[in-house]
């Protein structure tokens, strides 16, 4: 008993240092982290995600999904197809992609390298998406200047 009690414990402790972890991760992440299921429902974000689309808190995103965004955010519906589209592909692919995805975000344009994987179960059926956005906007902006430094040298 003495050891299976300790074990269970020790099990306890694990999930419970792990948790920690992962809501340090969601808290303390400038990138933007989401989780969906099959239809773009948001089913986690961090707090970045949350302020990202005005929130201030990542439980008000619960449920929500693209379209619900660019509606708030002002994005034509080209630009919420578009990242649909790109959820879908991971889907049917059932592999990680990586998009470059740019709009106007609160007037001003930026671009986000999209890391999108599928996420799977016990079974291995994919039950949903978890991504990683990071805003490269300025750096576009620099090889832009470069390029054009360039060309007129």
């Amino acid at each position: 008993i003495f050891g299976v009690s300790f074990e269970a414990t020790e099990l306890i402790e694990n999930r419970k240092r792990l948790q920690t972890y992962l809501n340090h991760l969601l808290q303390y992440s400038n990138e933007n982290f989401y989780w969906m299921d099959l239809n773009s429902n948001i089913l986690l974000c961090n707090n970045s995600q949350a302020k990202f689309f005005g929130y201030d808190d990542p439980q008000q995103l619960i449920g929500k999904n693209i379209y619900n965004f660019a509606q708030k955010m002002g994005w034509s519906k080209e630009l919420a197809n578009k990242i649909r589209q790109h959820d879908v592909e991971v889907i049917n692919n059932k592999s990680s992609q990586q998009y470059e995805e740019k709009g106007f975000f609160r007037g001003e344009k930026k671009t986000f390298l999209s890391s999108k994987s599928p996420f799977f179960d016990d079974d291995d059926n994919i039950i949903g998406i978890f991504g990683l956005a990071v805003d490269i906007s300025e750096q576009k902006r620099r090889e832009e200047l470069l390029r054009l430094a360039k060309e007129s040298a």
